[in-house]
């Protein structure tokens, strides 16, 4: 027998059909954004994570960076071996070839042995020198993530530098500084300073300031083109590292009384013994002198070229050089220079003429003349009709030696000229330009 279907029973039905089809959608929907939400947040945490790697290589590079210009602040000389091509094109700029600059930066650095494993990742710094094997003015260093051997990211810096110190003045000390007599002190940069106290008396011409950080007493005519007083700001002083000047020298008079082949390779292979001086026979002019170990003494006029570097006081007693063939040397002595002498000499290395660790004192001879810095750990006394193209420094680090009583001075008829070029001092470095390297950018 036929039941009659039931028009409300059915409808409901009906219902639940439409409901079950639009739950079924709903989770489809729901997969689907599920779907979109797992992969937008993957390529989230990809993107962090590449962020993270580029940000860690970048740190990386400037790790080696720092490490760098500590190593260069020290070390002026300093380079890791590499040379920079050579300027074909007369453009002054190194030509680095198709690749570009950042290309042959990263090249050099995937031969380099100069790795350093950081937390990061890896870097290679490199200083390069010049074609002919003179100092650079450039660093560089790349940076990897997370080695350089399987790098993720890569990123090169460089770095523009000036080495050293470059003194403002012709005369700086970081003691007191007392000028007496008739000097000219000339040049861009022919000013006089003590970062402590300056006594200045006479009839002296100095070009530019007459300065000091403590009291400034002034007597007697004096002509002071610019600025004349104390309480000035101290100015920056060069460091005297006489272990880094020792890697430049030619020769090494030691305190044994042997003179040995320098650190420069010039002479011969570093440490070679060349000569013993202790029986009395001078070698290129120099012998020990009987009355002291480590005190050493050049007499007569003869020279040898060369630099220098003197284990104890260096005495120079005889006339090497003159006007028309100067002697070209420089001297680096680890106690006191004394000049008693008439020479004429013109700085062989770096433009560092003479660099005491101890006093620095030079007589009065008319005749003499010295191209490059003089420098002294100690105070310095110079007297007599020197002309010196250069600076003078004291940077008073001890009173120590007993050559020169009191503080440094300056007396007799003087002619300084300093323009405040060439080469920096020893004394940290100066950042003159830095810069990220990108693809094919110099």
């Amino acid at each position: 027998m036929h039941t009659p279907r039931d028009p409300q029973t059915a409808h409901r039905r009906g219902e639940r059909g439409v409901g079950m089809l639009a739950v079924l959608a709903l989770i489809v929907v729901l997969d689907l954004l599920l779907l979109v939400a797992a992969r937008l947040a993957g390529t989230a945490i990809s993107s962090t994570f590449q962020d993270q790697s580029v940000t860690g290589a970048f740190h990386a590079a400037e790790a080696g960076l720092n490490h760098l210009m500590f190593v260069v602040g020290r070390n002026a000389a300093y380079d890791t071996g590499q040379r920079l091509p050579e300027d074909d094109d007369g453009d002054g700029r190194p030509d680095f070839g198709a690749e570009g600059e950042r290309g042959w930066v990263t090249a050099q650095a995937a031969a380099s042995n100069d790795l350093l494993d950081l937390t990061t990742g890896q870097a290679v710094f490199i200083k390069p020198g010049q074609p002919d094997g003179s100092r650079g003015n450039l660093l560089y260093a790349v940076g990897y993530v997370p080695s350089r051997g399987s790098p993720r990211s890569v990123r090169v810096l460089k770095v523009v530098y000036t080495a050293g110190v470059v003194p403002n003045a012709a005369i700086l000390t970081d003691g007191d500084l007392v000028i007496s007599g008739t000097h000219t002190v000339s040049g861009e940069k022919g000013s006089v300073h003590a970062n402590a106290n300056l006594s200045l008396s006479g009839d002296s011409n100095v070009a530019r300031n007459a300065t000091a950080s403590g009291s400034y007493i002034q007597s007697g005519n004096p002509t002071i083109g610019g600025i004349a007083g104390g309480d000035r700001s101290r100015l920056r002083m060069p460091s005297i590292n006489l272990a880094g000047l020792r890697l430049l020298a030619d020769y090494e008079l030691r305190s044994d009384g042997w003179v040995y082949a320098g650190q420069s390779g010039q002479a011969g292979t570093p440490g070679t013994p060349l000569a013993d001086t202790t029986g009395g026979t001078a070698y290129l002019g120099w012998k020990q002198e009987r009355t002291g170990p480590g005190k050493w003494n050049l007499a007569g006029n003869a020279k040898q070229d060369g630099t220098y570097y003197v284990e104890g006081d260096a005495v120079i007693s005889g006339n090497p050089g003159n006007l028309a063939a100067p002697w070209r040397a420089s001297i680096f002595a680890t106690g006191s220079i004394l000049i008693t002498g008439s020479p004429v000499l013109t700085a062989s290395t770096e433009g560092f003429a003479l660099v005491a660790g101890g006093d620095l004192r030079i007589g009065a001879n008319p005749s003499q003349s010295y191209s490059g810095s003089l420098l002294t750990r100690e105070q310095f006394a110079i007297s007599g009709n020197v002309t010196i193209t250069g600076s003078v420094v004291s940077t008073n680090e001890a009173t120590t030696a007993t050559h020169v009583s009191g503080p440094s001075s300056l007396s007799g008829n003087a002619t300084i000229i300093y323009d405040g070029g060439g080469p920096g001092l020893p004394g940290g470095i100066t950042v003159d330009r830095w810069q990220e390297l990108t693809s094919g950018g110099l």
